[in-house]
């Protein structure tokens, strides 16, 4: 998201000194999670989308809640 010029609702000061979306989407693990994009989502590139996909299923996988289980 720090790619591309976003609202001021997007933005946490210092926030990536600490984590990264993924991170922040892998404190509900291991409860169900849902992820939505659109492959041309101008706002959210499908990219980071899939980067952070790849974060927040390395920690499922982790809890033991990963996509086979």
């Amino acid at each position: 998201m720090r790619e591309i010029d976003h609202c001021a609702d997007n933005y946490i000061p210092g926030i990536l000194r600490y984590f990264e979306m993924g991170d922040l989407a892998c404190l509900i693990a291991p409860r169900p999670l849902v992820v939505v994009a659109g492959r041309q989502d101008d706002i959210s590139p499908i990219k980071g989308v899939r980067e952070t996909f790849d974060t927040i299923q390395r920690i499922y996988e982790a809890k033991g809640k990963g996509k086979d289980a």
